[in-house]
């Protein structure tokens, strides 16, 4: 025999509650996608991206000229 859950006092069965692990990751996973929508909309995160890591003249940073020459960028 099944393990159902026992019906209500009004005759329905009740699906079974959601473990208690489930419901602190949803929690926690809530909380985190929350602050990252706050550090975005804030700008406190900072700037992100490809960019952060170009040089002024739109060359990676630590790179040298010579090594640009060797790739064949001028």
């Amino acid at each position: 025999m099944t393990d159902s859950p026992p019906p209500s006092p009004d005759g329905r069965t009740t699906p079974p509650k959601a473990p208690r692990w489930v419901k602190v990751s949803a929690i926690v996973l809530g909380v985190l996608v929350l602050l990252v929508v706050i550090l975005k909309l804030t700008g406190l995160g900072g700037e992100h991206g490809p960019g952060r890591h170009m040089g002024a003249a739109g060359t990676p940073a630590g790179v040298t000229q010579a090594q640009q020459v060797e790739a064949g960028h001028r």
